[in-house]
């Protein structure tokens, strides 16, 4: 805020500024009139030989202009000494202020000719001030609004755009004057690159507000495009004739984006939607299919020792159908783990617990603990490796990628040799899994590593869609990379690159810092 004193100091010093404006202006406009009636004064008596009938002619002219300019002080003033002027010097007794009754009522006659002349002045003047206040008005306002505004005559030649029409058509108001609109406002189809007509064009043949089609586009004076939005409306005067025609438009590609954004997130949304149906059908059955055989194991047991009179089961039995349960309940128990690990990673609470593990190590002792898996599958596991291959890792959860590969190689490679080689390459640890089955198509190789994806039918192969998801998060938590290489029918190469002393993760990722 302004302190007091200086606002008060402000003001005593903005006052006298204003009264010499003020001033200099009256001075002006009085100091005009004079000089005007002197001016009249030197030509009446330059052509008095001429016009002696005649003593008020010229001063008429001095009327007109001091009242035309000054306004009604000056115009007065101007009629009061044109009076006394011809009295003293053109009427007679002549350099006399004495007025015959005749004479007195030539004055009364200019003096009322002068003041209505003033009057007609006065209204011109302030009409013609009110016009150009008006169309300055105007002019700023156009000027002022967001959206390019051109505005043409009745025969759609331009006579006004304002700034932000000049920027979007790139042309200057002085470069468009008098041009037809379509020489300068050039617009075609955005999809099938038609000329299509000037909105001014229809506006002058309708007579009615009209907007452009969708998806127009406008040529620019250097030939580049943009996508507008606009109307035309008809410039009526106070008789109903069209006096031309105000075009409104506005660079609509934020709209474009916003709508192409828009039309994104609802396919993504859509797919999420269709992605989360499928998960859930897969999902269900998934989680079902261990429970089923469980169940009917249970029951023959029950059956079982109903059956017998003692109620004994025969252990052999028993052991058969407790192993059956078993499986089931382990299979059941990775699904429940898969779905959790997707809920610790999508939340990023998924820790890393690093030791020094031995990766050929980890990986003879895994491929020992799926032997039955890869019998039942007709898989022969190769592991090749020559040393040690050590680094820090989280040992359960790279126990979980070795896994989830060799299984997934079980799955799409039945009745085939699998291959497993551990080795070290540029201080990195390598690991590859590859498989001689099915193989997998180009454009799902990258889609594989999403979740509930798949590149196959689920009808024909189980899970969840989520090993080879979790796998890559896993990974690219420990600082390393996985990629496939296959071909249809040809198999599928995994290989994965280790960093044997991980980074730790930013504070940003959610995750906490691992423990060594």
């Amino acid at each position: 805020m302004v302190a007091r004193g200086n606002w008060t100091g402000w003001r005593m010093a903005e006052r006298p500024t204003e009264a010499w404006a003020k001033t200099r202006d009256a001075v002006f406009r009085y100091g005009a009139a004079v000089l005007a009636t002197a001016l009249a004064l030197i030509a009446q008596f330059l052509v008095w030989p001429y016009i002696q009938p005649l003593p008020f002619l010229v001063f008429f002219g001095a009327v007109m202009f001091a009242g035309w300019q000054g306004g009604w002080g000056p115009g007065l003033l101007a009629t009061a000494l044109s009076s006394l002027a011809a009295d003293y010097f053109f009427l007679l007794p002549r350099f006399s202020f004495s007025v015959s009754l005749q004479d007195l009522l030539s004055l009364g006659v200019f003096t009322l000719v002068s003041t209505f002349l003033t009057l007609l002045n006065v209204s011109l003047r302030r009409g013609h001030q009110l016009a150009r206040e008006h169309e300055e008005w105007l002019s700023t306002t156009l000027r002022s609004i967001g959206d390019g505004v051109i505005a043409t005559d009745a025969a759609g030649r331009i006579v006004f755009l304002n700034p932000v029409a000049e920027a979007l058509t790139q042309w200057t108001q002085r470069e468009a004057q008098g041009r037809p609109l379509d020489r300068v406002f050039r617009i075609i189809g955005e999809h099938a690159r038609e000329e299509r007509e000037s909105p001014v064009a229809k506006v002058l043949r309708e007579g009615r507000v009209v907007g452009l089609a969708n998806s127009t586009l406008l040529i620019r004076k250097d030939g580049s495009e943009i996508p507008i939005d606009d109307s035309g409306a008809p410039i009526w005067d106070e008789h109903g004739r069209m006096r031309g025609v105000v075009l409104v438009f506005r660079d609509a590609t934020m709209k474009k984006r916003r709508e192409a954004e828009r039309a994104q997130l609802l396919r993504e949304s859509q797919a999420a939607v269709r992605v989360r149906d499928e998960f859930l059908s897969v999902a269900s059955h998934e989680l079902k299919t261990p429970l089923t055989p469980l169940q009917l194991r249970l029951d023959a047991l029950e059956t079982a020792a109903q059956q017998e009179p003692t109620g004994a089961v025969p252990a052999a039995r028993v052991i058969k159908d407790v192993k059956v349960a078993q499986r089931q309940v382990r299979r059941l128990a990775e699904l429940v783990e898969s779905l959790l690990d997707v809920s610790r990673l999508s939340t990023g609470r998924l820790q890393l617990h690093l030791t020094e593990v031995d990766l050929t190590a980890l990986a003879r002792e895994l491929i020992s603990q799926l032997q039955q898996q890869a019998q039942a599958a007709g898989c022969e596991v190769q592991l090749e490796t020559a040393a040690p291959v050590k680094g820090m890792w989280d040992q359960l959860r790279l126990e979980q990628v070795v896994t989830n590969l060799l299984t997934n190689a079980f799955k799409y490679g039945a009745g085939k040799p699998i291959s497993l080689r551990i080795w070290v390459e540029g201080g990195k640890a390598m690991l590859r899994v590859r498989d001689e089955g099915i193989g997998i198509e180009l454009a799902h190789q990258r889609r594989i590593f999403g979740m509930f994806e798949r590149a196959v039918s689920d009808r024909n192969y189980g899970g969840l869609g989520l090993g080879l998801y979790i796998t890559q998060q896993i990974v690219e938590s420990m600082g390393g990379t996985i990629h496939v290489d296959s071909e249809p029918g040809q198999g599928a190469t995994f290989t994965v690159e280790l960093l044997r002393v991980p980074p730790p993760p930013g504070p940003a990722s959610g995750e906490a810092r691992p423990t060594l």
